[in-house]
């Protein structure tokens, strides 16, 4: 199953923050709890930071196959990018 496709965004109606499609599409909607709002945004900006790490992860392996020496090793870096995308990707 694929996500959504974005953009994504915040918008809020008289009782909760929901989460919409450009287009208008409801995709979810929280409750009025402190954290919601927060939630939210996070959620709105979703497709937005799976788009960025999986720029970063180009970024990383090319730095990974050049041999790059940098104070963290990029494969670690990579590492971590790519469990970050394969968790969103739900694999």
């Amino acid at each position: 199953m694929e996500h959504t496709k974005g953009p994504w965004r915040q918008t809020t109606s008289t009782v909760y923050d929901q989460i919409e499609t450009a287009d208008g599409e409801l995709i979810c909607f929280l409750g009025m709890k402190e954290n919601s709002k927060a939630n939210a945004r996070l959620i709105a900006a979703a497709p937005d930071l799976l788009a960025a790490c999986e720029l970063a992860a180009k970024y990383v392996s090319k730095m990974v196959a050049d041999d790059v020496k940098t104070a963290m090793p990029p494969i670690i870096a990579l590492n971590r990018i790519e469990a970050v995308i394969n968790r969103a990707k739900g694999e």
